[in-house]
């Protein structure tokens, strides 16, 4: 049946419909874990924006991966690394945030291990050989190195923080030759100034075995989800404190452990988010939606698919 110069059976047939949209991306790595017994605060995982502008075709569909953050070590050896998130589809490139560093660990014949480049670095951590505690660089554009470690003698040491999206990690100090002090983890960045920061680095351990005052003073973790730092207070009465974990999806390093001699674990690395965000009302599907601003925002915490 024709009616008004066209067939009624074109209904339904629609043809596929697309609009010009710009569409702003956070994606942020798992951070890596703090190292094992005065170790160094794990490095945050990778903070990369990414913006795309063009045309968007219904149906088109992105892959999101969150990674997840380093697990904290059981045993003498560095902290791991953590996983890489990214955004994969038509139309959206260069969308992969490197897994953060891991923190390096106590080393009992010539020092800490040296940990690896990261979203942004793991700090140093414990040796009597400074030249192998010292913190990794980070990724150019996605995070800081990491702290070095400092030793005041074979029983007291100051592990450096993790770095952070935001800064490096701080180098470990001492306020005394008995007062070791942990390099705090490098700042995050507060994304679109939204009010909520990604991407802290773990703050480095500190050790006090030495006689005397039991003093020790850990290091912070940065702003945006980093982890403290352990500590080991020696003396008559000695305080220990465990490291504490990266926040989960935040990126957050793990804080790093407190001492070799009585097994103190570094924290596990926090894992990543994946936030997208485009003005206007709600055009597409997939993680948490939510409005703000004029703006809507799709908040991945796990793997998933985006779908305009």
């Amino acid at each position: 049946m024709s009616s008004f110069g066209y067939n009624v059976l074109g209904f339904g047939a629609f043809p596929n419909r697309s609009k010009t949209m710009d569409i702003e991306c956070l994606v942020v790595a798992g951070g890596g874990s703090g190292g094992f017994g005065s170790g160094g605060g794990g490095g945050a995982g990778g903070f990369l924006e990414v913006s795309t502008t063009g045309t968007v075709s219904d149906g088109t569909e992105w892959t999101v991966t969150i990674g997840a953050g380093g697990a904290r070590a059981t045993s003498a050896t560095n902290g791991a690394a953590g996983s890489d998130s990214s955004i994969a589809g038509t139309g959206i490139t260069n969308t992969t945030s490197t897994g953060g560093g891991r923190g390096g660990r106590f080393g009992s014949h010539g020092g800490g291990a040296g940990p690896t480049t990261g979203g942004s670095g793991g700090g140093g951590g414990f040796g009597n050989n400074p030249s192998t505690s010292t913190g990794s660089p980070g990724t150019s554009g996605q995070g800081n190195a990491g702290g070095n470690a400092t030793i005041s003698s074979a029983s007291n040491a100051a592990t450096g923080g993790g770095g952070g999206a935001g800064g490096t990690g701080s180098p470990g100090g001492f306020l005394s030759a008995n007062h070791p002090l942990g390099g705090e983890g490098g700042a995050g960045t507060n994304w679109k100034s939204l009010g909520t920061s990604y991407a802290g680095g773990g703050g480095g351990s500190a050790q006090q075995i030495s006689t005397g005052s039991a003093v020790a003073s850990i290091g912070s973790g940065g702003a945006g989800g980093g982890g403290d730092g352990g500590r080991y207070g020696g003396g008559s009465s000695p305080q220990q404190i465990q490291a504490t974990a990266g926040s989960a999806n935040t990126g957050g390093g793990g804080g790093g452990g407190g001492s070799a001699a009585f097994d103190l674990q570094g924290g596990n690395g926090g894992s990543g988010v994946v936030i997208l965000r485009y003005a206007g009302g709600q055009v597409a599907t997939g993680g948490t939606v939510t409005s703000s601003g004029g703006f809507t925002f799709h908040t991945f915490t796990s793997s998933g698919t985006f779908t305009t």
